[in-house]
């Protein structure tokens, strides 16, 4: 009887040890693999991550500033960029942040607009990474043929 239950305490706690670490660390259990779903679910949280990150250091800027921030602190970029400074009046990249700050955002508090959660999402999003990829490929082009 002893023998019985020690054996079955054994194969419990792998049974229980190998189904735990399959959880923790989200294996398929197939081969071990860590499933490509997985992947993608743990990149869109650490993106959420990051860019709450970005949101509490604004935040914080805010208040280390007294509210002191202009309109002025947002065209630093321009000021110290060597791109030409028409990319960044371009009417398609204006056209994206309207369509950007019209999007619907809904907080638990309705009083809550999220407008720095919106600016973040179209900074990560694929329709602002298309449109620097343009500009890069204009950039490239005028690069391996200044001529043009």
């Amino acid at each position: 009887m002893k023998i019985n239950l020690t054996l079955l305490l054994t194969i419990f706690f792998i049974v229980i040890t190998t189904c735990y670490s399959c959880k923790t660390q989200k294996l398929s259990c197939k081969n071990n693999q860590i499933s490509q779903s997985f992947l993608d679910s743990l990149e869109i949280e650490l993106q959420k991550l990051k860019n709450q990150a970005f949101c509490d250091c604004f935040n914080q800027a805010l208040k280390n500033a007294n509210a002191k921030i202009t309109v002025l602190d947002g065209t630093s970029y321009i000021q110290i960029s060597d791109l030409d400074i028409n990319y960044f009046n371009d009417n398609r990249l204006k056209k994206l942040i309207d369509d950007w700050n019209k999007k619907e955002y809904v907080a638990y508090n309705e009083e809550n607009k999220l407008y720095i959660m919106r600016c973040l999402d179209f900074y990560n999003s694929k329709d602002l990474a298309l449109f620097i990829d343009s500009i890069r490929q204009v950039e490239l082009q005028i690069m391996l043929d200044p001529t043009k």
